[in-house]
């Protein structure tokens, strides 16, 4: 029987000491383990399983690889494919400074990988295009739309509209302010 220990290194966050220890026997050899290489089994959760599928639609979406994903956020070709895989496959959890690279290599925002439904990951992403004054006026107009089903139908029902009718109902809107 072995019992193994593992320490965090006080000199570096990124290595973990590690010693096998027999029960009946003699003490084995020490080793270190780089942060990296070490692969936490992770219970398979909502938040996992929406990360997941978050990772594969932006993945596909920016015409990455899980190889040339990994490669592009600085972890190397073959290393990177297990660890992409690893984190589709909801067997290993990121970490946020891992998030950050990848949403940035992804171009899209952190949230989005972490968003609960594909619609939210749809919404989180419209905005990341939005301008700073557009920001300002979905802040406000989201959660009066929320608190207001009615003025939302009638905006999904001018939304559906064909272009041309949008805009004479926009017009209409905009004469009815003078």
């Amino acid at each position: 029987m072995f019992v193994g220990l593992l320490d965090i290194d006080p000199q570096s966050s990124y290595t973990y000491n590690c010693q096998l220890k027999s029960a009946t026997g003699p003490e084995l050899p020490s080793c270190s383990i780089a942060a990296s290489d070490l692969f936490l089994s992770v219970p398979k959760s909502k938040i996992h399983a929406f990360f997941a599928a978050r990772l594969i639609q932006a993945r596909q979406m920016r015409g990455f690889s899980q190889r040339s994903l990994g490669d592009a956020m600085g972890m190397g070709k073959e290393r990177g494919a297990v660890r992409i895989n690893r984190y589709e496959h909801q067997v290993t959890a990121i970490g946020f400074e891992s998030l950050e690279t990848m949403a940035e290599v992804l171009e899209v925002p952190a949230s989005y990988l972490l968003a609960e439904s594909a619609r939210m990951a749809d919404a989180i992403l419209a905005l990341s295009h939005a301008d700073e004054s557009q920001l300002n006026a979905l802040a406000d107009l989201i959660p009066a739309l929320v608190s207001n089903p009615e003025f939302l139908e009638k905006l999904q029902e001018v939304m559906n509209l064909p272009k041309t009718e949008q805009a004479m109902s926009l017009n209409d809107l905009n004469s009815g302010r003078d």
